[in-house]
């Protein structure tokens, strides 16, 4: 059996330079999934504005710092690492949800959307991270196109013929025309982005009329399931909690009770709608034990993972190794503790 041959990374040369990033053009077209509908006016993958992302160039999209490896790009407020650790807690983050969902990558009515018809439904997944989404949606919905972008190359180079990855600062304009997407999906995506009213604004353009925006953030704190104070209750996770709140805010914001307010100030959406789901930490809950677990861990390496944005808040590395095992401990052993993610979805006008 020959060997498949990967599909390169791409840029946008627009993007290149808004984001300084000094690649040189790869050498010709691009072995990637192509709309064939003539009336779609999509920018084809093989444009003179796409160039190709050599193996000798990934180097260049990443920095190592405190023993994690973090993207190199200065214009992105991102700033949790990239590395291997932290995939793992994407890859849990996205079993848990998809066991949350009810089975389901999605929220909302996405099979309505790409139902099958006339022409080529289109998705776009904004911070995709390492793309599992989209991978994972590609095997449910053969027929659609799906591109994931992200700041930096962490994605499978096999993806399958509808998947395509291109690296992209998502705070800036994609070079998709107007009305090219059925669907933009942007998952935790606040920490990526000084403006998630920018966010609105090009998934307002991006999708075609009565598209759907399907967006997920985690509330700031955390809550108890009893409905007892967290101050009270899990004193060393809401320390934590508000550690990194105070932290993030000096880089990113919180966005998850603003993004039906963006939506509805763009006057571009309607049938704007949400739901707040609690998560727990640990497999305490009924009925809910491997959604918390897959939780608990994945809090486990995001404890570690913020530990240099932790840094910045005037700490010393003793205060911050104790807030943390304090946090660990706590999660491990207190019962009743959940997360608030807040899932919205809207319609395009």
């Amino acid at each position: 059996m020959a060997t498949p041959q990967p599909r390169r990374y791409t840029h946008m040369r627009a993007s290149l330079r808004s984001m300084a990033i000094h690649a040189p053009p790869g050498p010709g077209a691009i072995d990637h999934y192509v709309d064939d509908d003539p009336a779609s006016s999509i920018a084809s993958d093989t444009s003179s504005d796409i160039v190709e992302l050599g193996p000798d160039e990934f180097p260049r999209h990443f920095r190592q710092e405190v023993g994690r490896l973090f993207h190199s790009h200065g214009s992105s407020p991102y700033p949790l690492p990239v590395d291997g650790n932290e995939q793992e807690r994407m890859r849990l983050l996205h079993e848990m949800l998809y066991k949350l969902f009810g089975r389901k990558n999605y929220i909302g009515p996405v099979p309505e959307v790409l139902s099958p018809g006339s022409r080529m439904r289109r998705v776009v997944d904004l911070g995709t991270g390492t793309g599992l989404w989209p991978l994972d949606m590609a095997e449910e919905f053969r027929y659609v196109r799906f591109d994931g972008l992200d700041i930096v190359p962490i994605q499978t180079r096999f993806p399958p013929d509808n998947v395509v990855f291109e690296i992209h600062d998502i705070a800036s304009c994609t070079r998709f025309p107007d009305g090219a997407m059925d669907l933009v999906h942007a998952r935790f995506i606040a920490m990526a982005v000084a403006s998630y009213g920018q966010i609105v604004q090009e998934a307002a353009r991006l999708l075609r009329r009565d598209g759907l925006f399907i967006a997920y953030e985690w509330h700031e704190y955390p809550a108890m399931n009893n409905r007892g104070d967290p101050n009270i209750l899990a004193p060393a996770s809401f320390d934590f909690f508000r550690a990194v709140s105070v932290a993030r805010r000096m880089q990113v914001i919180w966005v998850a009770t603003d993004i039906e307010e963006y939506l509805r100030n763009s006057r571009a959406f309607r049938q704007i709608e949400s739901r707040d789901i609690q998560v727990p930490i640990g497999d305490w809950h009924p009925g809910q034990a491997d959604i918390g677990r897959l939780f608990a861990e994945s809090l486990k390496i995001y404890a570690e993972s913020v530990r240099y944005l932790l840094y910045n808040t005037g700490r010393t590395a003793t205060q911050v190794d104790t807030l943390i095992d304090n946090f660990l401990v706590e999660i491990s052993q207190r019962r009743g503790i959940v997360c608030t993610l807040r899932a919205v979805w809207a319609r395009r006008v």
